[in-house]
C-alpha cells in the first residue's frame, strides 16, 4: 500500500522595492547641512544608496548643499529603485551675521569683533584695513579680532572688512566701527 501525503509549501517574495523622501533644506546660504531621508518600503534588507557617485547603507543623506538629487535605492537581491529630482533649496537667510561696532575696552562685553557662522565655512579668511588700505588683522574662522594692530589698540573709528568663504561666492564687504 502507498502512502500519499500532501505538504504545503509556501513560496514568498518580498514586496515590489519603492521609497519615500523626506528632505530638509539647508538652513541658510551657501552652507551643507541639507538632508534627505529615505524611506524604504519592500525589497529585501541590507539596502544602498546611491547619490552623486557616493554609495551608503544608511538611510538619512547628510551635509548635503542646495541642488537637485537623483536617489538609486539597491537592495540584496540587486533590485534598484530610483527617485529623481528631488530638491534642496537655501533657505534666503543669510548664513554670517557680522556686527558692526564692538569695544574693545576690556570690561569683558563685547571686546572682541565675533562673526557668528563664521566656523560653517572653514575656508574663510577675514582680513581688517584702516582707511589708507593698510592691512591690520588677518584671521580664519575661530579667531576674533581683538581691535589691535602689533599689539597695540587701534583708534576709535571705522575700519573696512572684507570676508572671503572661498566658496564661490561674492566676499562680504563692510565697515566695523572700534569704539571706546
Amino acid at each position: 500500500m502507498v502512502v500519499q501525503t500532501k505538504k504545503t509549501i509556501s513560496i514568498s517574495e518580498p514586496y515590489p522595492l519603492s521609497a519615500s523622501v523626506t528632505v530638509s533644506n539647508p538652513t541658510c546660504i551657501g552652507i551643507s547641512n541639507g538632508e534627505i531621508e529615505v524611506t524604504v518600503i519592500g525589497g529585501t534588507a541590507p539596502y544602498y544608496f546611491t547619490y552623486n557617485q557616493n554609495v551608503v547603507d544608511f538611510h538619512v543623506l547628510t551635509g548635503l548643499p542646495e541642488g537637485v538629487y537623483n536617489v538609486t535605492i539597491t537592495d540584496a537581491n540587486d533590485c534598484k529603485y530610483e527617485i529623481k529630482a528631488i530638491s534642496l533649496t537655501d533657505y534666503q537667510v543669510d548664513c554670517i551675521v557680522i556686527p558692526n561696532a564692538f569695544t574693545p575696552n576690556e570690561d569683558g562685553i563685547n571686546d572682541t569683533w565675533i562673526i557668528e557662522n563664521i566656523e560653517l565655512f572653514p575656508s574663510a579668511y577675514i582680513y581688517v584695513y584702516n582707511r589708507w588700505g593698510q592691512e591690520l588683522w588677518v584671521g580664519r574662522p575661530g579667531e576674533n579680532w581683538n581691535g589691535t594692530y602689533k599689539d597695540k589698540l587701534v583708534p576709535t573709528g571705522p575700519y573696512l572688512y572684507v570676508i572671503n568663504l572661498y566658496n564661490g561666492t561674492k566676499p562680504y564687504v563692510g565697515i566695523v566701527t572700534v569704539i571706546y
